[in-house]
């Protein structure tokens, strides 16, 4: 049986529950009426229900090649990328093409994901687009017949279906298409860390005083931060120390035990690995 309800974690022990049910129909609409693929991807860049996509067949045969894909998935992450920066719609050529196009989910000023839309086509002669192709090892003549056969958008349609699809966008949030519920999990666990920081933090430590199993908490750690909880644990610790170099006087090794790190050389490592510099460079830098 299908889910009907899906949640995706956010920032701030909250997470988001999505209506799957509600939200599939209205794509599986827009589809029929547009004639355009269409989905709506979190802002981990997870994709939801593609009972109603359709891959054609240019596509299709484009991600059999493991060096297609991982050009798509490139592809793809450089567009939200855009559309994040921006906060309005963005439009790219892909490496096969074709248009696709991001617009933003926006609630409170924050991204909760995407409508991407597209694999169209805006021009109908396959030359103009045989030279992308051409170092991918493909077979042409198949990839000529499967690129005839897509659909023909010119700009004026495509931009008529950016304005409905940034309609469907608020239409999203005003029919409570998704909703905000507390994380239990990720709140409890914090609270435990934050409280603890400066001891000797272990999994184990963790597990045992929250009432958390392992598993659940690094999959919900994966999902909320995109880190272990032995990362997170010491990107707080070096955010902590960060506060320590700028005001008070205390040396590297007393900074490095008062966060809760084994030793002042395992503190430098993580300091550099999460600020891209040295405590001792950071706290010169922004101090003088």
């Amino acid at each position: 049986m299908r889910r009907n309800l899906i949640y995706l974690i956010r920032g701030d022990n909250m997470e988001i529950k999505w209506d799957l049910t509600k939200l599939s129909s209205i794509l599986k609409a827009f589809v029929n009426v547009c004639h355009m693929n269409i989905n709506v991807v979190d802002s981990n860049i997870k994709y939801f229900d593609r009972s109603h996509y359709e891959h054609n067949a240019y596509c299709s045969e484009i991600q059999k090649s493991p060096k297609c894909q991982e050009l798509c998935i490139h592809s793809d992450k450089c567009l939200f990328e855009k559309c994040r920066k921006s906060g309005k719609f963005e439009m790219q050529t892909c490496p096969a093409g074709l248009i696709d196009i991001a617009i933003p989910i926006m609630w409170s000023g924050e991204h909760i994901g995407y409508i991407v839309l597209g694999q169209v086509k805006i021009n109908a002669d396959f030359n103009c687009v045989a030279e992308r192709l051409a170092p991918l090892d493909l077979n042409m003549d198949k990839m000529k017949k499967y690129y005839d056969e897509l659909p023909l958008f010119d700009y004026n349609k495509i931009n008529d279906i950016i304005t409905l699809s940034t309609i469907f966008s608020k239409y999203i949030l005003m029919e409570n298409i998704f909703k905000l519920e507390s994380n239990n999990i990720i709140a409890a666990t914090i609270s435990y860390i934050d409280e603890n920081l400066t001891e000797n933090l272990s999994i184990q430590d963790i597990t045992h005083s929250t009432g958390i199993s392992k598993s659940s908490l690094y999959k919900n750690f994966k999902q909320q931060f995109n880190c272990t909880p032995g990362e997170y644990i010491n990107r707080q610790r070096a955010s902590r120390s960060a506060s320590m170099l700028l005001y008070s006087d205390y040396s590297i090794d007393e900074i490095a035990e008062r966060t809760g790190f084994s030793s002042a050389s395992y503190y430098s490592k993580i300091f550099k690995k999460v600020y891209g510099i040295s405590p001792l460079k950071y706290r010169k830098t922004k101090s003088g």
